[in-house]
C-alpha cells in the first residue's frame, strides 16, 4: 500500500518545534515558536486547547501518563505544567540557567526530567514543583532527555557527542555511550529497556546495549542531521526524522531501511509512533504522526549561534546577533524579501473567506 498522509495539522506560520501523542493516541500536543502549547484531536485535526504562558519559543512538550497534564519546556528557561481539564498552569519549574531543550514525565507521572543548554539534567517533583536531582556530567548543552519505561533510568544526549545513562534513585551516571562524531540530537529507550537509540548531527542513527554500553547497530541513509528517533511499540523497528526532509523506518535487527516517507518540504523536527502495530511497507502512515517544522518552505535555516545557512547547500549566508535572530529571521519577515526586487502573492490557497473551514480535510483511510 502506498503511504498516505493521514492528518495534516495546520497551525500558523510559526515553526512547530515538538509534538507528542497522548497515551491513548486520541490527542496530539504541539509546541511552537509562537510561544504556545496546543492540543489537537488526532482524528479530526481540530485544535481543542491552547496554553499561553511562555515568553519565548516552546522547545519540548509531553503528556503525563494519565493525560491529565502536559509539560512544556522553553527557551525562556522555564518548565511549565498544564492541567488538560481546566487549561490552567499548575506548576512553573525554574532552575535552569539557559534554555530548556527537552522535557518528559516519568512513567508513573510523579516526576519530570528536563535537559538544558546549561549542560545539566534536572529532575523535578511533578506535584510540588521542587527540584529533586541535578545530574551533571555533560560538557556541552543537553539536547534530549527521557525516562526508561520503568522509571529507574534516564538517558540524555548532548552536543558533547555522548549519550549518558543515569540511575534515578542515586543520581549517578551508569553508562556513557560514545560513538557519534558530532552532537547527539535525540534519544529513546526501547520498550523492553535493553536498548537505546540515538540520532546525531553526524547523520547516523545508532543503537546501543544498555547493559554493556556498546554500540550494536548503526543505521546510515540520511543525508543530513537526524532530528528525532523513536521505537515502534514492539521494539522491532526504529523511526527517524531528519533535516533531509525524510522520515525513515528501520528494522532494528537487520539494519535494513524498510520504509521512507518523503512528503515533507522542510526539516522533519519530530517523529512519534502511536499505539499500534509494527510499521512496515504494508501499513499506512496512520500509525505515524510527522509534523513539518515550517508550513512555508524557506530557502534558509538558522543555527543557534546566529548563522543563516542555505537549505540547499548549507553555505553560510550571513550572521545575525543572537538577540535579533528571532525577530529578523522570521518567516513573516523574510517572506517579503525578494532577490528580484519584486513580490508576487498567490492567494489561491488562502484560508480567508466564508468557506475557510473547507480547507481542513481528514482522510480516514
Amino acid at each position: 500500500m502506498e503511504p498516505k498522509l493521514h492528518l495534516d495539522l495546520m497551525t500558523n506560520l510559526y515553526k512547530v518545534t515538538s509534538v507528542a501523542f497522548s497515551p491513548n493516541g486520541t490527542q496530539i500536543v504541539s509546541g511552537s515558536c509562537d510561544k504556545s502549547v496546543r492540543v489537537w484531536n488526532a482524528s479530526t485535526g481540530k485544535q481543542v486547547q491552547e496554553f499561553q504562558g511562555h515568553t519565548d519559543w516552546v522547545t519540548s512538550v509531553a503528556f503525563s501518563p494519565d493525560a491529565m497534564q502536559i509539560v512544556s519546556g522553553s527557551d525562556d528557561k522555564s518548565i511549565q505544567v498544564w492541567d488538560t481539564l481546566t487549561s490552567k498552569q499548575v506548576q512553573k519549574l525554574q532552575g535552569h540557567s539557559f534554555k530548556v531543550t527537552s522535557v518528559a514525565f516519568s512513567p508513573d507521572g510523579t516526576q519530570i526530567v528536563s535537559g538544558s543548554y546549561d549542560k545539566s539534567v534536572q529532575v523535578w517533583d511533578a506535584l510540588t514543583g521542587k527540584q529533586v536531582q541535578k545530574l551533571q556530567g555533560h560538557t556541552s548543552g543537553v539536547t534530549a532527555v527521557v525516562f526508561s519505561p520503568d522509571g529507574t533510568q534516564i538517558v540524555s544526549g548532548s552536543h558533547d557527542r555522548s549519550v549518558q545513562v543515569w540511575d534515578t534513585l542515586t543520581g549517578k551516571q551508569v553508562q556513557k555511550l560514545q560513538g557519534h562524531t558530532s552532537g547527539v540530537t535525540c534519544v529513546a529507550f526501547s520498550p523492553d529497556m535493553t536498548q537505546i537509540v540515538s540520532g546525531s548531527d553526524d547523520k547516523s542513527v545508532q543503537l546501543w546495549d544498555v547493559l554493556t554500553g556498546k554500540q550494536v547497530q548503526k543505521f546510515q541513509g540520511h543525508s543530513d542531521w537526524v532530528t528525532s528517533v523513536a521505537f515502534s511499540p514492539d521494539g522491532l523497528q526504529i523511526v527517524s526524522g531528519s533535516n533531509d526532509k525524510s522520515v525513515r523506518v528501520w528494522n532494528a535487527l537487520t539494519v535494513q531501511q524498510v520504509q521512507k516517507f518523503q512528503d515533507h518540504t522542510s526539516t522533519v523536527r519530530f517523529v512519534s509512533s502511536s499505539c499500534g502495530e509494527t510499521l512496515d511497507d504494508t501499513e499506512s502512515k496512520d500509525h505515524l504522526f510527522q509534523q513539518q517544522t515550517q508550513i512555508i518552505d524557506l530557502p534558509w535555516y538558522s543555527t543557534l549561534d546566529g548563522w543563516i545557512l542555505s537549505s540547499s547547500n548549507h553555505n553560510h549566508l550571513m550572521w545575525v546577533p543572537h538577540n535579533l535572530l528571532k525577530v529578523l529571521c522570521h518567516p513573516l519577515n523574510t517572506l517579503i524579501i525578494s532577490q528580484s526586487g519584486s513580490l508576487s502573492l498567490d492567494f489561491s490557497q488562502s484560508k480567508l473567506g466564508t468557506k475557510w473551514i473547507e480547507c481542513y480535510t481528514s482522510q480516514n483511510t
